[in-house]
């Protein structure tokens, strides 16, 4: 089996083509109609119906996302994933949160090339900034600049991914091209 593994891996296409036919049965039967053909759910997740995947994607298991999530191209995302929260409302005197109803979920925004480790939790409404490295273990609750690291409880910025503004550029620059299929896991 470990052979086999490792001889799929090892042809590109080939390991794709099986991924993509993966995400066409997994697709139909859970009937995520906005998950790009080429993302990866891998093991059990709950996900909304209403979930938008952007090309190139990867969710770990054990995700839950949440209704009215929008990720873009690119985006990594390790197990154990969430984003919850804003959704019961707590304003109302005299009402037990159980009977106080829920107000609309705000917009939850992944941008291009997100990568999320596990045990991640995201609180609905934040934007997470693209080329962001969210840290295993954070604990999101404000928006996330483009190109930051954060962690912690809550998170905090705690470096920049790239050193100049010339390769973010560089960078931005990919990322503004139609997301191609490049090799997976390539060894440097």
């Amino acid at each position: 089996m470990a052979f086999l593994k490792k001889l799929i891996r090892r042809s590109n296409r080939l390991y794709f083509a099986i991924r993509v036919f993966r995400m066409f049965i997994i697709r139909g039967i859970r009937r995520y109609r906005y998950i790009h053909y080429t993302s990866n759910l891998l093991g059990c997740s709950q996900i909304a119906k209403n979930v938008k995947m952007g090309a190139f994607c990867s969710v770990g298991p054990g995700a839950y996302i949440c209704p009215n999530v929008e990720m873009g191209n690119y985006v990594m995302i390790a197990p154990n994933f969430s984003v919850v929260g804003d959704d019961h409302r707590m304003d109302q005197v005299g009402v037990p949160y159980i009977f106080s109803g829920r107000p609309d979920l705000k917009k939850t925004k992944i941008e291009d090339d997100v990568w999320i480790g596990r045990n991640v939790m995201l609180r609905a409404g934040v934007t997470v900034g693209r080329g962001a490295l969210v840290a295993m273990g954070a604990v999101v609750t404000k928006d996330v600049e483009a190109y930051a690291i954060v962690a912690g409880v809550p998170a905090k910025v705690i470096g920049s991914r790239f050193a100049c503004s010339m390769d973010q550029e560089t960078h931005d620059a990919m990322l503004a091209e139609t997301p191609t299929l490049r090799h997976f896991c390539r060894d440097q």
